[in-house]
């Protein structure tokens, strides 16, 4: 049976993307959608996963050489064999694609030509929220016609999500987020949502940050959190910012047991993987109710 608070959840994420999907289709699709598009080209890490989870590979003629790149990427093994590109118009050109599949940052110059060279550009805008899993599936599925197979998508996530065990009463525990170079996430980000959703507070919200910015060691040993959460790379260089993270004076400001890492490219893009960081934080919190993070 659902728990209360599984429940709110996916009520507000369903009432936000519904809400929210009308105002993207306006956005960023501007006209009813033409046949659907059988040569689809992504330059975007995003719209790189929410395309394989959409369609089949054969309708995939290039992702941005992230998608296969596993520091950055939650499907980097799905990505191997897919030809890469870097956002080059000449990259693109060559491959006639029906549709480009791009952000809101990257490889400007590159999205501007292709739209003044009559291509069809859809822009995703960039994820701030659990809710925006649903937005952005929804919104991707209805430019590629592929609607049924987006709700099957968010199906499987939201049971997932329903899955997770309520937060247990009372105060929230408070959650310090430190990457290398003391970067962190504040309110209005994807982190931010996977930690609200787990039952944590964020030490970076409190702090005022929104978006990306940093928290200092000594930020982090002042405040003395309830949990340390450490976003590392799945696959990473040597490097003084990297070794940052092993700083002793960082696991000494929690409980012992309270650390835990979770790889960057879970909670990178909204798609349906980000589940997994609710789950493994949602776990910590229950293991600090019952007494002990061990």
């Amino acid at each position: 049976m659902m728990n209360g608070a599984a429940t709110t959840l996916l009520r507000n994420v369903a009432l936000a993307a519904g809400a929210a999907l009308v105002a993207t289709l306006i956005l960023f699709t501007g006209q009813a959608r033409a046949e659907k598009p059988r040569r689809i080209a992504s330059i975007n890490l995003c719209t790189d996963q929410i395309a394989m989870l959409l369609v089949p590979r054969e309708r995939i003629v290039s992702l941005s050489f992230l998608a296969a790149d596993p520091a950055s990427s939650a499907m980097a093994t799905e990505a191997k064999g897919f030809h890469l590109n870097r956002g080059r118009v000449e990259e693109i050109l060559p491959l006639s694609p029906d549709i480009i599949l791009a952000g809101p940052y990257a490889a400007r110059a590159a999205v501007g030509l292709l739209r003044r060279l009559g291509h069809r550009v859809f822009e995703l805008p960039i994820g701030e929220s659990l809710a925006d899993v649903a937005r952005h599936i929804r919104a991707v599925a209805h430019v590629l016609g592929e609607e049924h197979r987006g709700e099957a998508v968010l199906s499987d996530f939201e049971a997932r999500l329903r899955a997770i065990p309520a937060p247990p009463p009372g105060s929230r525990p408070v959650a310090a987020l430190y990457a290398p170079n003391g970067i962190t996430s504040g309110a209005k980000s994807l982190p931010q949502s996977v930690m609200d959703a787990a039952g944590f507070d964020n030490l970076a919200a409190h702090r005022g940050i929104a978006g990306v910015g940093r928290l200092g060691i000594e930020d982090i040993v002042a405040a003395r959190p309830d949990a340390l959460i450490l976003a590392r790379l799945s696959v990473e260089h040597p490097s003084l910012a990297a070794r940052s993270l092993e700083h002793p004076a960082l696991e000494a400001a929690v409980p012992k047991g309270a650390v835990i890492a979770v790889p960057h490219h879970i909670w990178a893009c909204a798609i349906p993987q980000i589940v997994t960081g609710v789950e493994a934080l949602a776990n910590l919190r229950g293991r600090l109710a019952a007494g002990g993070a061990q």
